[in-house]
This record gives C-alpha cells, structure tokens and sequence, in this order.
C-alpha cells in the first residue's frame, strides 16, 4: 500500500540535509535552511510536495515537542520570578505594538476594522523560533532569555482572547462563548496543572520509572505532553501553551531532567518540519511581483517591533544590551499570527491579496529571526559597550567549578559526604527512582537522568565543571559518558570506577584521566592493612601502593615478579609477630609493668594495655596490668607463646 506521506516526508528531509548543509557553510544558522527547504520544495517553488495538510499537521507536533520542551527547563518557581516580564512586560509590547501597527495600517489606507486586526497580528513574535535559538546560543537562563520568555508567555495566553475578538470584528455575534465561560475555563486550567503537578504527575511518574522501562518512561512522557496539549486546545488556548504548561507540569518532578533527554530527537526532527512548512507558505510568484512592497513593511515592522521592545527593556530595568537583544529576537511576526490571520479571511477581515502580502512579510521576518537572534549579542557588545557586559548576559550564580558524581551508591555518597567537608558544591547524576526521590526530600542536588545524554550533562554544567566521576556499574555507559563529556567539556577531568581491570585500556582511549579498578583497589587496601599490621613505616607502605598503580596493578595479577621492588618488605617483616593476650589468674593482684619485667624475661614488648572500652597506647614502666585486661605484645612468635602461657594460662613460667 502507497503512503504518500512517505514520500513527502523522504523528500524534504534530504532536500533540507542538503540546504542545510549550504547555510552552515555560509555561516547561517540551521533555521534558514529550513525555511529555504520549504521555499523550494513548496507549492510556488518545485512543487515537490503533494500532503501539505499532512505536514502542517507534523509541523504541529513539532511545535508541541519544542515549547514542552521549554516547560522542562522550567519551574513554577522560575517562573513566578519573571511574573513583571509577564504582565507588565507582556501587556506594554502587545500594546504598544498594536497601537503602532494599526497606525501603519490605517497610514496606508486600510478600513478601521482591517487596521485593528492587522495590528494585533503585528504584536505577536514567533515563540518557536525565539525559544529555539535562545536554546542553541545559551541565551535562555540570562536576563533577555528570562524577559523575552515572560513576553511570549503573555502573547501565547492573549491568542485566546484574540480569537474570540475576530468575530467581533467582522461584525458576527461570535461563537456562543461567553467571558463567563472564558474564566471558568481558565481557572479551571490553572486548578488542574496545579493538581497534576503537585500530586499526579510525580505520583505516576515515580511508579513508571521504579520499573525501570525506558520505553514506558518515553511513552509517558510524550501522553502528558499530548493530552494537557489537546486538553489546552479544547479550550481555545493553543497547542503551544499547553505544550509549555504539560513540560512545567513535569519540570516539578524529580524526572524533568530524564524526560528532556528522551525528547529531545524527536523535538528536532519535529520542529524542523515546522520550518519548512512555514517556508512552504510563502508564493514566490506573489513575492517577485510586490518585492518592493514586501521589502518596505518588512523594515517598518522590524523597526515599530524593535523600537518598543527596546522601550519594554527600559521599563524593566534592562541594562541596554538587554534591550537591544530583546529588540532584535522579538521584531518578527509570530507563527500563530497565521491560524489568526486564516480566521480573518474566513470572516473576510482581510481578503486575499492583503492575506498573500502579510504571510509574505511574515516569513521574511521569522528568516531574518534567527540571523538577529545570533548576532544580538555580539552587536550590543560591540555598539553599547559596558563594563563586564559578557557577564550581565548571564544569570548571576551559576554554579561553576564544581564536581558532578554519575551514580549515587557507596562510592558517590562517600565522595558527597567529602565534597559536603571541603566546602565543594557538587551535582549528582543517577537512575534509581527510589534513590532520587529519598535524597531530594534530603535536599540533595540530585537528579534523575541518564549520563550518556548530553542535555543531562548539559544541565548540571559539565562545561563548568572540574571534576567528573563517573562510579557506575555499567562498562557501556560509563564509556559513553566519558566520551560525551569530554566532547562537551574538554578540560573537565574524567575519574571513571572500572569494575574490571580489562575495562582499564577501553575506558583511558576513551579519554578518562584517571581510571580505578574497583576489585583491585579493594586488594590493595587489604595489602596496606596487612603492611600496617607487621608494622611496615607508612612512607614505605605508601611507597608500595603507588608501585602497584603505577604498573597496572600487575603485582595483584602474578605470583612473583620478575623484577625487584623498590620497597623491602623483608626488612620490615622481621619475624616479628603482634598479638593481644588476656591476663588470666597467673596474677592474683595487679603488677607494674617494671616489676614482671617481660622483655628481659620472654623478649616482648607491651605496646598497649586495654582495660574496658579504654586503651593506653605505649605504656609507661609504672603502668600496671591488672587479671582480666588485655594487653598488646610485640615480639617473636615462640615468645608471645612463652609470654602466654606465663599470663593467659596461670602456668608456671617455662624455663627458659
């Protein structure tokens, strides 16, 4: 059976690897040849595709996968503090926006009605492509990122009331639903995110992971993120907001970090066809014919856009390169000013012509979006130069030079409670729901993710990081990690635990610095006891370790060796014996050590006396040992016997 999508989709696909390719050579961003693939495989352009409805339809879920996305880098506490960005931001640019839009529109001759309508699409910016190219450049968690965000925030919730207007304005009595019904929807979306997020979502989310499928994992994820979605649209809000709010639901779990990292292929693919359906939309025809037009409302709503976002910046207290990135992200018309603007010809607010001409310079604002969007900050650098301006960019307190522990079992929480001493700040990765759970109601830095996910990685700062330690079970992963993080951070350094010493030469190709053998290890650790016992100089019992490391541990993995070692364990190793003796009824009473004269007698020496739970190390010659102590002999063994029988036994002295 022939699916036609098929072969839409096989298509632009390989056109766009190919376009894309030509824009990285050309030093564009990848957003371009997106919106260049669709130019050419369009309907105006080649003429190469045939579904459009069905890639429109994709391109949704691809808008979906990338604002749900947004949501799980986010927190309801975040964003409760960018709530200024939000209402006083967000209402000061549709406002002034529209007002100076409607002006052009009105200017150029346009009906009050058609001015009005083509005003409030002018306002709305393009939260796709914003918050993508934010993503890409690390601009999200700085002060533009964080204001830009409540901006678009406050466009996505105005799209419902906006919708409701279009008849209004054409001057249709609407669609029977009333404010009333408005608000009660409304309160009720808050009420449900706010249920599904304390209580649900965690509670589901825990008993999915505790069975340890990824694919479960995956499949729910991508149901929380589709169904708050539907449920959003079903109220007039759209799939955007929803998307958003369903990965805010989920960002309040232990699990947002672990969900993130499962999505993020599929939101690529996704999205990228969103961008391309965009391009699909523009007529080149149309657009050779009236360039000139096109070219001139471009530049007039790229300046009305950037003049009052650059007021909004002021407003907020920006610093003037926030004002000039806010000003150059958001000038572009917004993908959802489409569907509204679709709505007015429907109602005919906006006939044919006027509708060509919008989506024509629509599109080449959204293609000169990610172009602004790469260079903001360096032109405000360059034109507005501040002092520690690369700082100001970026979110004051960041964590930085810190460790990050992969794992979370006796080797992590030893190296936690160690980081904990020293005053280290450190982040932990691990994959045992259970565990994650327990240790954040601890307040631990833990999060649930998988290590050999660079968005994971990402997330607990790999880039500034100092030291990583990776003390998993898993050989493949463990692997996996160190090449990933060497990737991303190539001056971090990597100490990986081996279970096996023949995952030692893998692990340092790898790029690890510093890799422990874990069964080895636990030998030499026994080694070094056994030293100390026979009383060997801990210089010298130090020296020996670091033999050991140094070749490979092959003195564990050998009878003999071949060569001499630089430390002489039978110099220390004398025939010496040490041993603890019971003081038995031989004496009746307590003596001092002066008087039973025990070296002179046997050839013994008393290294400590134990009466109780005390011990009294290195003992004086007035000390004394009383029946029932214990006392600690250093000596030849056939003497500590000869000592024995004379204080354990209450046998008469041997003779000697």
């Amino acid at each position: 059976m022939e699916i036609p999508i098929l072969q839409d989709l096989a298509v632009l696909f390989a056109l766009s690897i190919g376009v894309s390719l030509l824009s990285h050579q050309l030093g564009l961003p990848p957003l371009i040849g997106y919106l260049a693939t669709g130019l050419l495989a369009g309907p105006t352009g080649l003429g190469l595709i045939h579904g459009h409805h069905e890639v429109e339809a994709l391109a949704e879920i691809g808008v979906i996968l990338l604002l749900f996305a947004i949501g799980l880098e986010f927190s309801f506490a975040e964003l409760a503090k960018i709530k200024r960005a939000v209402l006083i931001g967000g209402s000061l640019q549709m406002g002034l926006s529209f007002l100076g839009a409607g002006a052009l529109a009105l200017a150029l001759g346009e009906p009050a009605r058609e001015a009005i309508f083509i005003g409030l699409l002018v306002a709305l910016s393009s939260t796709a492509i914003v918050l993508k190219q934010f993503g890409e450049q690390g601009l999200l968690e700085s002060a533009a990122g964080k204001q830009g965000l409540g901006i678009l925030i406050f466009q996505d919730l105005a799209i419902v009331p906006l919708m409701l207007l279009i008849p209004f304005l054409a001057g249709q009595s609407g669609n029977g639903r009333g404010w009333e019904i408005l608000v009660a929807e409304g309160l009720a979306l808050v009420v449900g995110v706010f249920v599904l997020a304390k209580w649900v979502v965690p509670w589901g989310l825990y008993r999915i992971t505790a069975t340890r499928s990824r694919e479960l994992f995956l499949l729910s994820i991508c149901s929380i993120g589709l169904l708050v979605a539907w449920s959003t649209q079903q109220l007039g809000l759209s799939l955007g907001l929803g998307a958003f709010l369903a990965g805010l639901i989920i960002s309040e779990s232990e699990y947002s970090l672990s969900a993130l990292s499962s999505i993020i292929p599929f939101r690529d693919v996704f999205a990228s066809l969103f961008f391309i359906s965009i391009g699909m939309l523009l007529d080149l025809g149309f657009f050779a014919q009236n360039w000139g037009s096109v070219v001139a409302l471009v530049v007039s709503v790229l300046l009305i856009k950037g003049l009052v976002l650059g007021i909004v910046g002021w407003v907020l207290k920006a610093n003037r390169a926030t004002q000039w990135i806010l000003a150059l992200s958001l000038s572009q018309i917004g993908e959802f000013s489409f569907v509204l603007a679709k709505g007015g010809v429907s109602v005919s607010l906006m006939d044919e012509p006027s509708y060509q001409l919008f989506l024509a310079v629509s599109v080449v604002t959204m293609a000169l979006a990610p172009v602004l969007i790469q260079n903001a900050p360096k032109w405000g650098e360059k034109w507005f130069p501040e002092p520690s301006l690369k700082a100001k960019l970026t979110e004051v307190g960041l964590i930085e030079d810190h460790l990050i522990l992969v794992g979370y079992g006796v080797t992590g929480q030893m190296l936690a409670r160690a980081a904990v001493a020293a005053g280290t700040a450190y982040q932990i990765i691990e994959l045992n729901s259970e565990t994650v759970r327990q240790q954040a109601k601890l307040g631990q830095p833990i999060h649930f993710g998988d290590s050999t996910h660079p968005e994971v990685l990402l997330h607990v700062g790999i880039k500034k990081a100092r030291v990583l330690v990776i003390a998993i079970p898993d050989a493949m992963a463990t692997e996996a990690t160190i090449r990933l993080a060497k990737n991303l951070a190539p001056g971090v350094k990597v100490i990986a635990r081996a279970r096996h010493l023949m995952q030692l030469d893998h692990l340092y190709k790898a790029g690890a610095d510093l890799v422990v053998p874990a069964e080895y290890e636990a030998s030499i650790e026994i080694f070094a006891q056994v030293l100390d016992q026979y009383l060997v100089p801990h210089v010298e019992i130090e020296r020996a370790v670091r033999e050991i490391r140094a070749e490979g541990y092959q003195m564990l993995r050998r009878v003999a060796s071949p060569r001499a070692q630089s430390f002489d364990l039978q110099r220390h190793l004398s025939g010496l014996e040490i041993r603890w003796i019971t003081i038995g009824e031989r004496l009746a009473s307590c003596h001092r050590l002066i008087d039973l004269d025990l070296r002179a007698r046997f050839g013994v020496t008393v290294l400590a006396i134990k009466e109780g739970a005390g011990v009294a190390a290195n003992p004086q010659a007035q000390a004394h040992i009383c029946p029932g102590n214990e006392v600690l002999l250093l000596g030849k063994p056939e003497e500590i016997i000869k000592t024995a029988h004379f204080l354990e036994a209450g046998e008469p002295e041997p003779d000697p």
